[in-house]
């Protein structure tokens, strides 16, 4: 008589995937507290990137913001792994982020957080989990190189929509597809394309779109129910054109003080 074999639902305590899961940010949670505390300079710069880098990553967010900022009464933006939060404690600051109320995660809390982000508004908690981070109470999304790394491309999704409100968006940068290496973590995790991603957020009835530049992917995915009718490529042509506007401009006024 064969031995019948019972598989735990995926996200069940004990099943394959939630171990997986919980495998994968002990031993992250380990590499961050050993280095990134340290002044490691590859995980100092993951970890502290500037704002900047969030406008050139994400090819802009200007549109995005102003979305988040008409998507409902929510007008919070999460930072999901934001590292030290000097990126999203400059977007807060800055024009486009006017009127949003900015928040935070990482795997780990750096004493450089209260001097950026604040500690009330940072949550040590992965994306997959979100410990801290209410239903409905977010209209905005970012993940700059953080939820590509997860074991749990589901898991991290299925948060996302709880925490969303009805129209909340997400935007976040992932491996291009045309990439014949897959960059990996400090060999603990592998960078993912957003095709995992896209599968499950449309399976949710999301809204979504990409733009892959052969370098990498920028997603954005409006979460359906929402009273703003903008569609999510309509919005990330917006920001991508508005953003490389700005930077003809500014090499345009720099060429003018040269010459």
């Amino acid at each position: 008589m064969s031995e019948v074999v019972t598989r735990k639902p995926p996200f069940e305590k004990g099943s394959d995937e939630r171990n997986a899961v919980a495998q994968q940010l002990r031993a992250l949670r380990v590499l961050e507290r050993r280095f990134v505390f340290n002044g490691f300079p590859t995980l100092d710069y993951v970890a502290g990137r500037r704002p900047a880098d969030y406008l050139e990553s994400l090819d802009g967010l200007r549109h995005f913001f102003d979305y988040t900022r008409a998507a409902g009464d929510v007008r919070t933006v999460l930072d999901v792994g934001a590292g030290f939060s000097a990126g999203v404690s400059g977007l807060a600051k800055s024009n486009i982020g006017k009127g949003l109320d900015f928040r935070a995660t990482g795997l780990v809390r750096s004493e450089r957080v209260d001097h950026y982000i604040g500690n009330e508004n940072f949550h040590t908690t992965s994306a997959e989990v979100l410990r801290g981070i209410p239903d409905n109470s977010i209209a905005g999304i970012l993940a700059l190189n953080s939820v590509a790394y997860s074991a749990s491309p589901a898991m991290v999704v299925g948060r996302f929509n709880e925490v969303l409100i009805p129209g909340g968006a997400i935007k976040g940068l992932f491996r291009s597809r045309n990439l014949t290496t897959n960059e990996t973590y400090y060999n603990l995790t592998q960078f993912k394309t957003p095709d995992p991603f896209i599968a499950i957020l449309k399976g949710l009835g999301f809204d979504v779109a990409d733009s892959d530049d052969g370098v990498a992917s920028v997603l954005l995915a409006i979460k359906p129910g929402g009273i703003l009718q903008i569609k999510a490529q309509d919005l990330l042509d917006l920001d991508r054109i508005d953003h490389r506007t700005h930077l003809v401009r500014k090499i345009f006024l720099r060429l003018k003080e040269m010459f």
